[in-house]
């Protein structure tokens, strides 16, 4: 039988329910989701790039009934639809100045309708992100997700667990959401890995935290505003922004400044994140820090309060790092640059930290939980301070008083460090 041509049709859905002729190409839309990330289609106009781009939106949408009896029906998985936005750039008068702008704005707000969002004031990337951040809540996958759709594959499971290690992702929706990828990862091969953070090395950003010289210790607890997490300039780009916009950093926290401006605490979104991330911060500070970490692993000696072994794992650390390095690196000169290797080098192992925690008598420099114990850290370099200085700051400023109600012990910590040996010169303890 005769059907309409489609000339003339850029919709997939009209061509499909209008019952066109259609030759099917959903195979190669199926190698486009699997295969990569970002693509250009370099085709001369009317080569059909206009349909595809609209295919491509139907089935990340998931409209399954367009798709049935096509190549690509049973290989896709449409009980998981995608947000799509489709900004299009066909027509208009782009040699206007400000016309471009003008426009992007008008599908900016369109889209914005349509998604039950106000439009807003604000400037068109702004908008834009704040628009994918809104979709980016409703694609990642909540709690009650979970329960309804994937019951049967936590049996086994610990969901305590779970949360730790893949949820916390937050663009100031109402809830936390768990990246999708990890989940699946963890239900098909029931281990808990950094699935996500295993798709791609984080090479770029490593180098540029090192050569901003960025205290590790500062990353988890960062502040920062709406201008500032919308930039895009690789070339001028704050590094809490990077770490935001790459999915290192999420939003913990939200306050205005007195004028009503928007601010935000940064943070790790999880267990995953923060210890892999950590990882490749060790490796690019101190090369060869694998050498340091021989069996037992160190949570085991913290939870045996082995703090002479810790010692000298802490020395084997920095006495890996070849002395040529450091002449030839600038990084082991920055500002925080020991307590850098140390938060790294606790953080990779998979202790959970907080650094330079508030108190009313003060801050300490880092903490550490761990088997109901509290373990307070003060780090010094001793060519700025005296010997000893670390811990007397501990005992005199009473820190250990916070932390008393809440655990078994609290044990005071002080490290020292030498800039000229390079290497750690006391490590002293005492129970608070």
């Amino acid at each position: 039988m005769r059907r309409k041509l489609p000339l003339g049709v850029q919709t997939f859905r009209k061509i499909r329910e209008e019952n066109r002729y259609y030759v099917d190409k959903t195979g190669y839309a199926l190698r486009f989701a699997e295969e990569g990330d970002h693509y250009s289609l370099a085709r001369p106009r009317r080569f059909g790039k206009s349909l595809f781009v609209d295919t491509l939106k139907e089935l990340f949408e998931g409209s399954e009934p367009l798709f049935r009896g096509l190549a690509v029906h049973g290989e896709w998985d449409w009980s998981a639809p995608h947000p799509v936005v489709r900004l299009d750039f066909g027509s208009g008068d782009f040699k206007q100045p400000g016309y471009l702008q003008e426009d992007a704005a008008a599908q900016l707000a369109a889209i914005e309708r349509r998604e039950g969002m106000a439009p807003e004031q604000a400037s068109v990337p702004v908008r834009f992100r704040r628009l994918l951040e809104a979709l980016h809540r409703r694609a990642g996958y909540t709690d009650a997700d979970l329960d309804r759709v994937f019951a049967p594959e936590l049996t086994g499971l610990d969901r305590e667990r779970i949360r730790d290690w893949y949820n916390g992702y937050n663009w100031l929706g109402e809830e936390r959401v768990y990246n999708p990828f990890g989940i699946l990862q963890l239900f098909r091969n029931r281990r808990f890995r950094p699935y996500w953070f295993e798709t791609g090395t984080p090479s770029f950003l490593v180098e540029t935290l090192i050569e901003k010289q960025v205290r590790i210790p500062t990353l988890d607890g960062m502040r920062s505003d709406d201008e500032l997490l919308s930039r895009f300039d690789v070339e001028d780009i704050a590094p809490e922004a990077l770490l935001f916009q790459t999915g290192y950093l999420t939003i913990l926290a939200e306050e205005q400044d007195f004028d009503g401006t928007p601010r935000y605490w940064l943070g790790y979104p999880n267990h995953e994140v923060r210890r892999s991330l950590n990882k490749s911060l060790l490796a690019a500070l101190a090369p060869n820090s694998s050498a340091a970490n021989p069996v037992p692993p160190l949570p085991e000696l913290l939870r045996a309060n082995d703090f002479a072994t810790i010692r000298a794992r802490l020395e084997a650390l920095f006495h890996s790092i070849p002395r040529e390095w450091h002449t030839r690196n600038e990084i082991a000169r920055y500002e925080g640059y020991y307590a850098s290797v140390f938060y790294a080098w606790l953080t990779a192992a998979g202790l959970d930290l907080t650094a330079e925690d508030s108190s009313s008598a003060g801050r300490a420099d880092l903490v550490a939980r761990f088997g109901g114990n509290v373990y307070l850290f003060e780090f010094k370099v001793v060519e700025q301070a005296s010997t000893g200085a670390a811990l007397a700051q501990l005992r005199s400023k009473g820190y250990a008083d916070k932390y008393r109600p809440q655990a078994a012990e609290v044990h005071l910590i002080g490290v020292e460090f030498s800039k000229e040996q390079r290497n750690v010169v006391a490590f002293e303890t005492a129970l608070a």
